[in-house]
């Protein structure tokens, strides 16, 4: 479950790295990240410390670190404004958080469950938002406890 939600980090991750964001900021937008999945993710059954292992924390290391992730280049597609088709032919592979976002973002509305980071995603999977909206979006939002 950590793996398939951090997915919609990763693709988060194309976008913004694509558009310039520093380090700071990403680590910022990869904090919240992984917040919002774990949030998600004990609504599911998984276990919090599932999020900051491998299969969350690590598995977003291991994108940041140029192990060519191809949700990484899906995002940067995206941020390029490419098509959802044109983005995952640049990646060269079935994007899962291309469905999953929405998916995650209906699934939390039911649950009351606040999840920017998958409603921005699938708001801009469906053309609704631009890259930098959702930038301003997720980086405007006031501070909590991730």
């Amino acid at each position: 479950l950590a793996s398939a939600l951090v997915v919609l980090v990763a693709v988060s991750m194309g976008n913004e790295m694509q558009t310039g964001m520093g380090p700071g900021a990403l680590a910022g937008l990869v904090t919240r990240g992984l917040a919002e999945c774990r949030r998600v993710g004990e609504l599911r059954g998984g276990q919090p410390r599932t999020f900051a292992g491998l299969a969350g924390a690590g598995d977003l290391i291991a994108a940041v670190a140029g192990d060519g992730r191809p949700e990484i280049e899906f995002g940067r597609a995206l941020a390029q404004g490419l098509s959802l088709a044109e983005a995952a032919e640049r990646a060269d592979a079935y994007i899962e958080g291309a469905l999953l976002a929405g998916q995650v973002a209906a699934f939390a509305a039911r649950a009351r469950v606040e999840v920017p980071l998958s409603t921005g995603l699938a708001r801009l999977m469906r053309g609704e938002i631009s890259v930098a909206k959702l930038t301003e979006a997720l980086m405007t939002r006031p501070a909590t406890r991730e």
